[in-house]
């Protein structure tokens, strides 16, 4: 009867044990691998190597510190270049060329990858930085272009370099909240643009100035 009891006691604690490592290796599976960027801001430089952080161990030792052209992780708008796995959880890429100016993207897991098996996961989305005015003076000048004729100039600098001419559809000026036409004064690419206004009615010695 004793014998009959321990028996049945050994066989119940080895089913525990086989259900306990059920539930193990189902936890185990049911976390999903997740991307993120390191180094924690949306925004990246043109030039430069960009690095994400896996959650979990992806590659074994043999994989870390040597260049792929595998492309692990795709990239919207396209991206080409290298690949270095700098630990077993963080990649470096290192793209081809310069990203776009003002540009926002998106990275997904390849799933067709080699050695990659992944769940649907939501991009990691990062930009370069946005085109914006850097500095911005206004004030009243003599023109020599225009016989001495006193005119309103704007001195604009941007955090890229420009084409003047593609500011025409993009930037508009309004005195008093009335637009008013401008002048480039240069047409080389450059951070530096400067404009000039002719044609305004003012009747005080300042007036309020809005750029869009």
């Amino acid at each position: 009867m004793i014998g009959s009891i321990v028996k049945k006691t050994n066989q119940i604690k080895k089913l525990v044990s086989v259900l306990l490592f059920a539930v193990l290796l189902l936890s185990n599976c049911s976390e999903s691998i997740k991307l993120t960027r390191s180094g924690f801001s949306e925004i990246v430089p043109l030039a430069g190597n960009i690095n994400f952080t896996f959650n979990q161990d992806m590659v074994p030792d043999d994989k870390v510190n040597v260049w792929y052209t595998t492309q692990y992780i795709v990239f919207d708008p396209p991206l080409y270049g290298k690949f270095k796995w700098k630990n077993k959880r963080e990649l470096v890429f290192s793209p081809y060329h310069y990203l776009r100016p003002s540009t926002q993207y998106k990275a997904r897991f390849n799933e067709l990858a080699e050695g990659l098996v992944v769940d649907e996961d939501l991009p990691v989305e990062f930009h370069t930085p946005f085109f914006e005015i850097k500095n911005f003076e206004a004030y009243f000048a003599k023109e020599i272009l225009k016989s001495n004729q006193t005119v309103i100039r704007y001195d604009f600098e941007f955090n890229y370099r420009i084409r003047p001419a593609d500011l025409k559809d993009k930037l508009t000026i309004s005195l008093n909240g009335k637009n008013v036409d401008y002048e480039l004064l240069s047409h080389e690419v450059s951070d530096k643009v400067s404009v000039i206004v002719e044609d305004y009615e003012i009747d005080a010695e300042s007036a309020e100035t809005a750029i869009k």
